[in-house]
């Protein structure tokens, strides 16, 4: 690595200048004489523009492109001229109850969508915090692609100046020491802004421009990092997050105490967390959940950040004098094994495990897999060659696609994600190593009843999710994101197949989120976050299949409801019974964003035109019910053996990002075409009552194989009432 051969370089310099000059000094700590922060420093630097690589080099090019393009719009974007008028960062009057009709706030920002200073009061200020990491997450875009060679924008000494005026206008308006904690609160809003989100990125700005800030300036800056970094007790991801910025502060202060403390805390995130008195305390278990804020599982949100920060801290850390250790690294492996290798299918992240991400725009199931694959490179680089050569295999199973490599050549501002070019270089370097064999988890059922979430891996080679929720497990979590995901702890599927694009692009901003495909809901009615009041959720495995069974009660609406998914070789039989609630309760079968050439479906084998009007049309005692997918191998069949009542419906369907929460800044209206089928409980609005339902998911299986199948099925329901729910797989 680079930076290794200049510290070598350098003690070879000393080492031959001092012998030259008498014979008497002998040089036996040469090693120990050199300064480990400067050694980190480069260290970070060199994987965070890539190390070693031709800027003509077809591979890196998209990636040097979408850095650079990232950039450019922040800085053409970019307000060459604030003004702030905030009196201690607020615009709010002296009693906190309205904007302050004294102060112009209109010129106090640097990125035009993220205003700065408090301008709303309490809790509602909440997103006036989130500007000032974003205002600095953007900074560090632009300091990547300054230091980025084969970019554009590299050492371009103007956009370095409005780099430098943009630092000093937040530290001398909205993030210096001077915002007093007092008792360790923050000054206003989102306290993880503060004391996490902006000093990592204002702490990777500083390491990208080390040499080209001047060292008063540097720590100035950092000074207000040791303002804010906190150490009082974090637990799950905000601790690693913690540590991470002890790091920064520690490489730029040159304090032994943050380097020290990180090898003090990272035990206590170092382990498998244990079940408490009824309840899930944050971190990692046994069986692959990772639970954030003790009701959430989050292996692809919160847990995300956990396991690349850890990835990222041991490597950072290798090799000094704070070596966290080979156990240290271990038990990471395994979390990478057990708890991110089954839940990335094809180079997608799965919804079920992302929480509230899933309705971020910049945080796609793609870019999930990004992060991940990033940790497992970092791993490996000190990790033993049979846990190199399955993260490898994973690597190279995720990325064996054209869609993936496109979204990974376009990622640069993804956000947490450290390494993108590095990342590039190391992928494609895997998919060209013949002697790497691809991994995947077909024919695998994983249960993780911790989190109340089953992953099917079918011999077909598609895979199957399921969220339900329990009396430790909300249904889901909000706040400035996903605030219509009040259905998905009530049964949520998540198919996946060859169609990696359709729960892409913009599914989340103009879906029917009443409408999830296996949960059963109140169409038109929202339903809060909450337990499952009855504790009867989760599933068993022999390895390879797997049943699952949920008995949902919720408050909201007194909807009730017996569940039960069978997950066998290509087929899953879902049943459900003692279907009960107010208004109108339906259970979802598909709500599927097509492309403009999908337009015909079956029922009963006979070919139907979708309408894609809004048209509700219904079906009544169908036998079987079939969709084509968007690309080969994608489409669904259904197969009801006591015939159902089904309702389908075409339609264009638009909405917003910035309708999903405050997080998502855009309010652009976007558009999508989709095809929903669902089964109605109830009599005309007016509740359900002891309705009941069952089928089989036949993923992959054309319209005749879905017809032959209903002639000749592979199941039989042996039971399925208030009791118990019971099938039978023929074929097995």
């Amino acid at each position: 690595m680079q930076y290794i051969k200049k510290i070598f370089i350098t003690i070879i310099a000393v080492f031959v200048t001092v012998s030259t000059v008498t014979s008497n000094v002998v040089i036996t700590n040469a090693l120990d004489d050199v300064n480990e922060y400067a050694i980190m420093r480069e260290k970070f630097h060199d994987m965070a523009v890539g190390g070693d690589y031709d800027i003509n080099d077809p591979v890196v090019q998209p990636m040097l492109k979408s850095i650079n393009d990232t950039a450019q719009m922040y800085w053409d974007n970019m307000n060459k001229n604030p003004v702030s008028n905030a009196k201690n960062g607020s615009y709010m009057n002296e009693d906190d109850s309205a904007l302050d009709p004294n102060l112009d706030p209109s010129k106090d920002y640097i990125f035009p969508e993220y205003p700065l200073g408090k301008r709303r009061s309490g809790s509602s200020s909440y997103i006036n915090a989130n500007s000032i990491q974003f205002t600095y997450q953007y900074i560090r875009a632009m300091a990547l692609a300054y230091e980025t060679k084969g970019c554009a924008l590299y050492q371009n000494k103007d956009m370095l100046e409005d780099i430098k005026m943009a630092l000093e206008f937040m530290n001398k308006y909205h993030y210096n020491q001077d915002f007093k904690q007092g008792d360790k609160t923050v000054p206003y809003g989102n306290w993880f802004s503060w004391r996490l989100g902006a000093p990592v990125y204002l702490g990777e700005t500083l390491l990208l421009l080390y040499d080209d800030l001047d060292k008063e300036v540097i720590d100035k800056y950092a000074a207000t990092m040791e303002e804010f970094v906190n150490w009082t007790s974090f637990t799950g991801a905000n601790s690693t997050w913690n540590e991470r910025v002890s790091m920064y502060t520690g490489l730029l202060t040159e304090k032994e105490s943050y380097m020290s403390h990180i090898q003090s805390v990272m035990p206590t995130v170092l382990k498998y967390t244990e079940p408490g008195d009824g309840s899930f305390p944050d971190g990692y278990y046994e069986d692959g959940t990772f639970i954030q804020h003790t009701t959430f599982p989050y292996n692809g949100g919160y847990g995300l950040m956990c396991l690349t920060d850890t990835a990222y801290l041991l490597y950072m850390l290798s090799g000094t004098k704070w070596d966290l250790g080979e156990a240290s690294a271990n038990i990471v492996y395994d979390w990478v094994i057990d708890s991110y290798e089954p839940m990335v299918y094809n180079g997608l992240s799965m919804d079920a495990f992302r929480g509230r991400e899933i309705t971020r725009s910049d945080t796609t199931q793609p870019r999930g897999a990004l992060i991940i694959a990033n940790a497992m490179l970092m791993l490996s680089e000190n990790a033993p060659e049979n846990i190199q050569e399955q993260f490898k295999g994973c690597i190279k199973q995720w990325f064996s696609n054209d869609f993936m490599i496109e979204q990974m050549n376009a990622s640069a501002d993804t956000p947490w994600y450290k390494f993108p070019l590095d990342t590039v270089v190391k992928v494609n370097s895997i998919l060209n190593n013949d002697s790497i064999t691809p991994i995947s988890f077909d024919g695998t059922t994983y249960q993780m009843n911790n989190g109340a979430r089953t992953i099917h891996w079918s011999k077909e080679g598609w895979a199957y999710t399921i969220a339900m929720s329990s009396p430790t497990i909300k249904t889901y979590e909000g706040g400035d994101s996903n605030n219509k995901g009040w259905y998905i702890g009530n049964g949520a599927t998540y198919l996946y197949t060859n169609d990696l694009e359709r729960t892409e692009g913009v599914e989340k901003a103009t879906k029917d989120w009443y409408r999830i495909p296996g949960a059963t809901s109140v169409y038109g009615r929202n339903q809060g976050t909450q337990y499952n009041l009855n504790p009867f959720a989760g599933g068993v495995t022999d390895g390879v299949y797997g049943v699952s069974g949920m008995d949902l009660s919720m408050t909201t609406h007194d909807l009730k409801a017996k569940k039960s998914w069978f997950m066998f070789d290509d087929e899953v039989v879902a049943l459900g019974s003692n279907i009960s609630g107010q208004y109108d309760v339906e259970t979802t079968l598909e709500n599927y964003k097509i492309d403009s050439e999908n337009r015909t479906y079956y029922v009963d084998g006979n070919k139907q035109t979708m309408t894609m009007d809004g048209t509700e049309i219904a079906y009544d005692n169908a036998k079987t019910f079939h969709m084509s997918g968007n690309v080969e191998d994608s489409d669904i069949g259904f197969y009801f053996p006591n015939n159902l009542d089904i309702n389908v419906k075409s339609e264009t369907r638009s909405g917003t990002w910035s309708s999903l929460g405050e997080y998502n800044r855009d309010t652009n209206t976007y558009s999508a075409d989709y095809f929903t089928a669902w089964m109605d409980h109830s009599e005309n609005g007016n509740g359900a009552n002891d309705s009941s339902y069952s089928y089989v998911l036949l993923p992959g299986k054309s319209v005749d194989e879905t017809t032959e199948y209903a002639t000749n099925s592979d199941i039989e329901i042996i039971r399925q009432d208030d009791k118990a729910h019971a099938v039978y797989e023929k074929s097995l």
